[in-house]
């Protein structure tokens, strides 16, 4: 495990999303049964976003993204969380990089929290 670098970096407009996994059966009759699916329910996702960068903190953090390789587990303690979680990079989405002006970059992508052993 690796622990998110570069932290202090992570603009105020972190983002959250939240799903529960449920079960479903729909029966002729207009009755629905529902049930969460496992112990692990609750699906949460954090994209986030690194700004302001010089070169340096920039290459800091594509370091620490070709180290963990979206697969990875990554230590983080998200905004408003008393402790620290497990997270991935989310393999289906994508790594952003912007070109602000001079040197200065902005790096994004989206975190997926797991439960892991």
């Amino acid at each position: 495990m690796v622990a998110l670098v570069q932290q202090d970096k992570i603009t105020q407009t972190a983002s959250k999303e939240v799903n529960y996994t449920t079960l479903t059966a729909q029966y002729g009759d207009g009755y629905m049964l529902r049930a969460g699916d496992g112990i692990n329910k609750k699906k949460e996702k954090w994209t986030i976003t690194y700004d302001n960068l010089n070169q340096t903190e920039r290459n800091i953090v594509w370091v620490f993204i070709e180290q963990v390789q979206m697969s990875e587990v990554v230590e983080w303690t998200a905004p408003g969380d008393l402790s620290e979680k497990k997270w991935i990079i989310d393999p289906e989405g994508s790594i952003r990089e912007q070109a602000k002006s001079g040197d200065i970059y902005t790096v994004g992508f989206t975190l997926i929290r797991i439960f892991d052993l």
